[in-house]
Parts: structure tokens; sequence; C-alpha cells
């Protein structure tokens, strides 16, 4: 085990198990310029490389967002939800809060936040509209977001008020090249 001054100090957190005995592990690594790295964040970085790109699931039936969000065209409605990289990057979700029926959304705008234990993110709208449903599951079982992205855990539907703005949007093989040339930088 390291020393208290060594290089890579682990920090300790207890946990209790069944027998309520005092259980002890590392679960961070404190490098000398004080940048912590949590072994489920390395998992993460090894998990998303595969042979050389992304190996994240982004279904062809949607397109994408650099703000990481998909657009499903269903007849004159667009769905929208997070992708598979914006699962993995939020982790845990505590709450979600998402526009009112009826409200409007602009491109490049935030229409909602997500928190997580480790931060509050705005969701940047992808493409402007009215908002026509929300998936108010949400409100109740925020884990759904990041449990099933792209299914039962989507965000809302839109009416959109711009046709031309779904130019903006990518398809799934621009998008994982989107995320293999930012995990290359």
């Amino acid at each position: 085990m390291a020393s208290e001054n060594s290089l890579f100090s682990p920090l300790r957190t207890e946990k209790r198990d069944t027998q309520g005995q005092a259980v002890r592990f590392p679960s961070e690594v404190r490098f000398p310029s004080s940048r912590m790295i949590h072994a489920a964040d390395v998992m993460g970085i090894i998990a998303k490389r595969h042979k050389g790109g992304y190996c994240m699931d982004f279904p062809d039936d949607r397109l994408y967002s650099e703000y990481h969000l998909w657009v499903k065209l269903e007849k004159d409605q667009a769905v929208i939800g997070i992708t598979d990289h914006a699962r993995e990057e939020l982790g845990e979700v505590d709450y979600v809060e998402l526009p009112a029926l009826d409200d409007s959304v602009t491109r490049n705008r935030a229409f909602g936040i997500v928190e997580t234990s480790k931060a509050v993110t705005d969701l940047i709208a992808p493409i402007s509209g009215i908002v026509v449903e929300t998936n108010t599951s949400l409100g109740e079982s925020p884990e759904i977001l990041t449990d099933d992205p792209y299914g039962d855990g989507w965000l809302l539907t839109i009416e959109p008020s711009d046709p031309e703005e779904f130019d903006e949007l990518i398809n799934s093989e621009s998008y994982k090249k989107l995320l293999t040339d930012k995990f290359h930088e």
C-alpha cells in the first residue's frame, strides 16, 4: 500500500458490508497536479475505445447534434433524446427538468437540465419548435434517461418550426467521426 506522501496516494471511502462492518477501498487516485481521476472514468475511457474509435450505439434512423442529442423524425414531429456518448458522460442521473407543453425551444439554446451527482448540465436544443409532448416518466424515474437513451429515455417531442435546421444536424457516421476526432485531441 502506498504511503500518504507517495506519488499516488489512494483516497479511501468507507462503506459497510451486510454485517455492518466497515469495508475500505480506494475510490480515487490523486495525482501531483491535484487532478482527480475516478476508476469509473478510466474504465469509461477504455470502454469507449475500440480499434481506434468509439464502440457505442448510434442508430442510423436519427440525426445528431454537436451537443450530444439525437433527433428522430416521426411524421411532422421530432423526438429528441440524449446520445450514448452523453449517457456515458452523465453517469447516474438524479433529476431531469424539461419545458412545459406548448413552450418554444430554440436551436442552440438551453431547454432543460440534467442533474447528476457530478454536475448540472444544460440540454441544448438541436432544432427549434413547439413542445407537444414531454417524457413525464423522467420526473419519477430519471435513471430511465441513461438506462435506455434511444428508447424509453427520450426527452421530448416537438413540432419543428424551421425545417432548414435539420441540415445542420449530422448522420450517425459523421457523429461517430466527431467523437473519434474529439477523443484523439
